[in-house]
């Protein structure tokens, strides 16, 4: 479990939801313009606003967020947003493999770790924190994070 400040994120949608082409496309667009605004992309927090799930939603339906994280007196314009990952408690689960099979480590969190904790789910988004680039790597290294509340 994790506490943490609010951190202020520039995020950009998916056009077409979990699609990988459209998500690939939303990181690129907000990578150049997090390294055009003095980020360095070794420096960068990446994380993902993943808002449906996808084995009840369409995949082209899901609404996904690429987001990273910036100081508090970076313009943002648009086709950029300003959003804030809020401080609380969070879950964590570090997750390594296939993007196939991500969603069993997300789903994992509800079934198998939250029934028993003392907590339930916030209303905020589940968050992916990348830790590496799967296109070049070939698979996913990540952090998946549910805000709680208390029950």
């Amino acid at each position: 479990m994790l506490r943490s400040k609010t951190l202020i994120v520039c995020t950009l949608a998916s056009q077409r939801g979990y699609e990988p082409e459209s998500i690939y496309n939303a990181w690129d667009k907000i990578i150049e313009w997090a390294t055009n605004n003095g980020i360095k992309a070794d420096e960068q927090q990446r994380f993902a606003f993943a808002f449906d799930n996808p084995t009840v939603t369409p995949e082209d339906k899901c609404r996904y967020s690429a987001s990273i994280v910036v100081g508090e007196n970076v313009s943002i314009k648009p086709p950029f947003s300003p959003s804030e990952i809020p401080k609380g408690k969070y879950a964590v689960a570090y997750f390594k493999g296939s993007p196939e099979e991500t969603i069993q480590a997300q789903l994992g969190i509800y079934s198998d770790w939250l029934p028993n904790s003392g907590f339930e789910p916030d209303n905020f988004p589940m968050l992916e924190r990348y830790l590496n680039n799967v296109r070049v790597d070939g698979y996913v290294e990540m952090e998946i994070y549910v805000k709680l509340e208390d029950l």
